[in-house]
């Protein structure tokens, strides 16, 4: 059953629409603006500003002016869909603040944003016809599930190729389920890490003025295969990638040029702490640090008998001076959800999910029960932290139990995986 919201007529009343509602709204002309408005005297919102914040489903349009089909059918036409996409990797300048990791570095971060809207601007202008070729494939020995000796691994490897109408290659945008984090904190050169090795050599061998593109698919609890944090091993391990990417370029099938897109908004509920605790924290109360610490810092296993008693001491503080930290940023958070944007591409049977966030594979592996091989990518279109599967919160998994903390912000509640699939599944339906 689709639900359609009644006249929808302002922006603030579509972001207060659930996103899978379709919603119904009135339209007229007012001098050379297109307005929503239902009363013929009164002046409304522009249909352009509204059009910037459409993630619904099925929009019903009431005429209310003769003569303006056209100009309607001419601004739906220039809305366009974009997914932006990032990886999670240790060899680069913080771009999000993140407690006890270094500070944000403004200038860096606007020059990365100037660079990124030139670049999309110039790829507008210069867009031409092309062909989509699409395969996907399996590759083993470069990750491993950090979190569970006998934890899953996605080896799924996908690629899609940009082939010009005249035959040579535009770009391959490829994906694969792992962190790019080989190169550790005591490097401090700025790395692309293990893709940017794969992407050099995918972009040689296809040749040309061909770009490769690498984007990140589920990986929340899996790493790259020890022994890491040398440039050796990434370039062994970006070589292999390559290899296996590059051996799907034969057997890649072409796409029809039929396109799909969908936006939806999902709620993620997170778990509220306790007032007191947060202010037992944040005046640095010794038992609520103390007590802080047993739940947060077993998962490292830190067997602080064995370290020197000077170096003990100090880690000890490093770690209270994060939670009283972590406390300060939560206390200021009222909202019990977090609201995470997912879009949804399909072109012909293709089916291409961008999520906001780092999944747990076992959550991606189940999802594919429900659609059989669903490209997804993470870190994408903003990042809420870390979505783990309920079994991560009963364990106290770092990315359950760790990273919110890093983060400044309250924890998922346990049932945020199966909420993410849940939203997931209902994307891949309408698509």
């Amino acid at each position: 059953m689709l639900y359609i919201q009644h006249r929808v007529n302002t922006i603030e009343q579509l972001q207060a629409t659930p996103t899978e509602y379709g919603v119904e709204l009135d339209l007229r002309d007012r001098g050379d603006r297109l307005i929503l408005q239902h009363d013929p005297f009164q002046d409304g919102q522009d249909f352009a500003d509204y059009l910037q914040h459409y993630r619904h489903g099925l929009m019903i349009l009431n005429i209310k002016s003769e003569r303006i089909e056209h100009r309607v059918s001419s601004a739906l036409q220039h809305t366009c869909h974009v997914v932006l996409c990032a990886t999670h990797t240790h060899s680069g300048p913080a771009t999000v603040r993140m407690l006890g990791w270094g500070e944000v570095h403004p200038e860096y971060v606007g020059h990365l944003e100037t660079a990124l809207v030139r670049v999309v601007r110039e790829a507008a202008v210069a867009v031409r016809p092309a062909k989509l070729r699409y395969s996907v494939g399996a590759i083993g020995g470069l990750a491993y599930n950090r979190e569970r000796p006998d934890g899953a691994v996605d080896g799924s490897v996908y690629a899609l190729w940009v082939d010009s109408l005249e035959g040579p290659p535009l770009a391959v945008i490829y994906g694969f389920g792992c962190h790019a984090v080989v190169l550790r904190d005591d490097n401090r050169l700025i790395s692309a890490d293990f893709p940017g090795v794969a992407s050099h050599r995918i972009a040689n061998e296809v040749g040309g003025t061909c770009q490769a593109l690498f984007v990140q698919a589920p990986c929340g609890d899996v790493d790259p295969i020890p022994p890491t944090q040398s440039f050796e091993v990434v370039r062994t391990l970006g070589e292999k990638l390559a290899t296996g990417v590059l051996s799907l370029r034969d057997r890649a099938r072409l796409l029809e040029p039929v396109l799909a897109f969908q936006n939806l908004q999902v709620e993620l509920p997170v778990d509220i702490p306790d007032r007191s605790r947060l202010e037992g924290l944040r005046g640095g109360d010794p038992d609520a640090l103390k007590a802080e610490e047993t739940v947060r810092v077993r998962h490292l296993d830190l067997d602080y008998g064995a370290i020197h008693r000077s170096l003990r001491a100090d880690m000890q503080q490093r770690w209270w001076r994060l939670f009283r930290e972590w406390a300060a940023a939560v206390s200021e958070i009222s909202s019990d959800i977090v609201r995470a944007p997912l879009a949804g591409l399909r072109i012909a049977d293709l089916k291409l999910l961008a999520l906001p966030c780092e999944m747990y594979v076992e959550l991606a592996l189940e999802l594919r029960r429900v659609e059989p091989v669903p490209w997804l990518v993470t870190c994408a279109q903003g990042y809420v932290g870390y979505v783990p599967d309920k079994l991560a919160y009963d364990r106290a998994e770092y990315p359950a139990v760790l990273t919110p903390l890093i983060c400044g912000q309250p924890p998922f509640k346990s049932s945020v995986g199966a909420l993410m699939l849940s939203r997931l599944t209902d994307i891949l339906r309408r698509l």
